[in-house]
């Protein structure tokens, strides 16, 4: 549990992105969550997003539009994406995936 801390302090001054890898019920939203509100994103939202209920089309849009808020200063900073959460990633569409990357 210490490196799992000192990991966590790490990733949250870093501007990087976290890959978080374990086995379902593990905590892996609960330790993003932490890393967000302890770090400069906590000013703005944390977005979970479950790739596996979603259907391709529906995520698909919603990457779109997470983008564009991203681009747009005019939003207050708790309308704006500070982390995006994907869970079952796994289970995301290629082209969903090629949204993600070029990001």
């Amino acid at each position: 549990m210490r490196r799992v801390l000192a990991q966590i302090e790490l990733a949250r001054t870093s501007f990087a992105s976290v890959c978080i890898v374990g086995e379902s019920g593990t905590g892996r939203e609960h330790i993003a969550r932490t890393i967000h509100y302890e770090s400069d994103s906590a000013k703005r939202a944390f977005v979970p997003l479950d790739c596996g209920r979603l259907p391709a089309v529906d995520l698909k849009l919603t990457l779109k539009r997470l983008a564009e808020a991203l681009g747009d200063v005019s939003q207050p900073p708790h309308l704006t994406p500070g982390t995006i959460y994907f869970a079952s990633d796994g289970q995301m569409p290629r082209d969903c995936q090629e949204l993600v990357v070029e990001r």
